[in-house]
C-alpha cells in the first residue's frame, strides 16, 4: 500500500504539485473488518481522484464503510494513520526511507511492484552465483587442460577464442532481454513483443552471419574485435534512440508499431549475428576441434546473461541490461585484440576459392520463414487486439445488489 502513495506521490510531484497535496484526493479503506486501531491494513481499498474530496464525499465514504463493516484506514480530515499521514511534514524521499522494506516509486524502468526487499533476493543471487561459478568451471577447466597439451604451439591459444565467445554469450542474451522488456511495453502485450523481437533477432542475426562470411575484414581478430565493438556501441546508443522514437510513436494503430519495432530490431540483431560465427571461421583454420568446446562455452553463458538481465532489471532497472550487454561486446574485443598480440594472422583463404552463397534458394528459404512468422503473428494479434476491441462493445455491467451497495449512495459514484 506504501508504494502505492509514494508512486502517487511522484506523479503528483511530477506534475508540478507537492506530494503531500495528494493527501486531499486520496482514501484508503482497510480491505477487513478486523480493528479498526489496527496500524497495518490488509487488501486495502485505495480510491484516488483529480479533485481534492469535498467534506460531503468524505462523509459519505466515512458512513458507506461503517455501513459495510469496513474501517477507513485514511480518510483526509476523519482518520489519519501516521504511516500516511507523514507525507504531509516529510519530503518523497524521506517518506520512503523512513520505511524498511523498498517502497520506491515503480516506473516503466523498474515496474517490480511487488519487490519490496532491499537488496537482492537470495534465491535470485544463488541461482546468479551458481549458473557463474558453472560458466568459469565450463570454461576454465578444459581451457586448463587444452592449455599444457598445446604448450609451444604457435597457434592462437583457444582459452582466447573462448574467452571471446563466454562474452559473446552473455551480450547476446542481455540484450534481447532489453529488448523483450522495452518493446513489450511499447506493444502492450508481452506475447506480441516476443513475436516480433524474437522473430526479428533471428532473422537478422542469421543474415548477419550470412553476410559476414563475404566480408573480407572478419578473416583477421582485430576486424572481429571491431565487430564486437561496433556491436556494442549500437546497443548502447540505440536505448537514445528509443527513448525519443517510441513515446512518440505509441499513439500509432498497433500495425505501425509492429513495423517500427521490428525495423528497430532488425539492425541490431544483424550486428549480433557477425561475431559468433566469425570467430569460430577463425578458429576452425588453426584448430577445428576445438569448435564444440566454443559452441558449450556460448551456450552456458547466455544461461549466466540471462540471469544477469534478471538480477540488473531488479536492482538498477532496465536501461542497466542494455549497459551490461554494451559492457560484454567490449569486453569481448578487447579480450580478442589483447590475446592476438603477437600471435600469426589466420591464414587466410581467398574468396574466389570459396564456395559460392546460394542467394537466390537463401531468398526464398527467408521469405517462407517470414510468411510463417506473418500467419502466426497475425494470429496471436487477432485474438489479443479483437478482444480489446470487443471489450470497448460490452454492455453496461447490471446494476449492484442492494445488499452490497447501500441505498444511501443511490447511483453517485466519485
Amino acid at each position: 500500500m506504501l508504494r502505492v502513495v509514494a508512486t502517487l506521490a511522484s506523479l503528483w510531484e511530477a506534475e508540478g504539485e507537492k506530494p503531500a497535496d495528494l493527501l486531499d484526493h486520496l482514501v484508503v479503506i482497510n480491505g477487513t473488518r478486523g480493528d479498526s486501531r489496527a496500524e497495518e491494513s490488509f487488501r486495502p481499498l485505495i480510491l484516488v481522484q483529480k479533485d481534492p474530496y469535498t467534506r460531503a464525499q468524505l462523509r459519505q465514504l466515512v458512513e458507506t464503510a461503517k455501513y459495510l463493516g469496513l474501517h477507513p484506514y485514511f480518510v483526509p480530515g476523519f482518520q489519519e494513520k501516521r504511516a500516511i499521514a507523514r507525507l504531509r511534514s516529510e519530503s518523497l524521499a524521506e517518506f520512503v526511507g523512513a520505511v524498511e522494506q523498498n517502497i520506491a516509486p515503480v516506473t516503466d524502468d523498474r515496474p517490480y511492484f511487488y519487490d519490496v526487499a532491499i537488496g537482492l533476493d537470495d534465491r535470485l543471487e544463488k541461482l546468479l552465483v551458481g549458473s557463474g561459478l558453472a560458466s568459469l568451471l565450463f570454461l576454465l577447466l578444459p581451457g586448463l587442460r587444452k592449455k599444457a597439451r598445446r604448450r609451444g604451439n604457435e597457434t592462437p591459444a583457444p582459452i582466447i577464442f573462448a574467452l571471446f565467445v563466454a562474452f559473446l554469450g552473455g551480450a547476446y542474451m542481455l540484450v534481447e532481454i532489453y529488448l523483450l522488456q522495452r518493446f513489450g511495453l511499447f506493444l502492450g502485450y508481452p506475447t506480441l513483443s516476443i513475436a516480433v523481437t524474437l522473430f526479428g533477432l533471428l532473422l537478422a542475426s542469421g543474415i548477419g552471419s550470412l553476410v559476414g562470411k563475404v566480408v573480407p575484414a572478419l578473416d583477421s581478430p582485430r576486424g572481429v574485435a571491431l565487430a564486437a565493438f561496433t556491436t556494442g556501441v549500437a546497443a548502447a546508443v540505440s536505448i537514445f534512440l528509443h527513448d525519443i522514437l517510441l513515446p512518440t510513436a505509441l499513439q500509432l494503430g498497433a500495425g505501425w508499431r509492429v513495423l517500427i519495432a521490428f525495423l528497430l530490431v532488425l539492425p541490431l540483431g544483424l550486428l549480433m549475428g557477425v561475431c559468433f560465427p566469425a570467430s569460430l571461421r577463425l578458429l576452425g583454420r588453426v584448430a577445428p576441434q576445438e569448435i564444440p568446446w566454443m559452441w558449450g562455452v556460448n551456450g552456458v553463458c547466455s544461461v549466466f546473461g540471462s540471469v544477469l538481465a534478471v538480477v540488473a532489471g531488479m536492482e538498477w532497472g532496465t536501461a542497466w541490461i542494455l549497459f551490461a550487454g554494451f559492457g560484454g561486446y567490449a569486453l569481448a574485443g578487447v579480450v580478442l585484440l589483447a590475446g592476438s598480440v603477437g600471435m600469426p594472422p589466420p591464414v587466410r583463404i581467398e574468396r574466389d576459392t570459396e564456395a559460392p552463397i546460394p542467394w537466390r534458394q537463401t531468398g526464398a528459404f527467408l521469405i517462407l520463414i517470414a510468411v510463417v512468422w506473418y500467419a502466426v503473428f497475425t494470429s496471436i494479434a487477432a485474438h489479443y487486439w479483437q478482444a480489446a476491441s470487443d471489450e470497448h462493445k460490452r454492455p453496461n455491467p447490471p446494476p449492484v445488489a442492494r445488499e452490497i451497495w447501500p441505498p444511501g449512495m443511490g447511483e453517485r459514484s466519485f
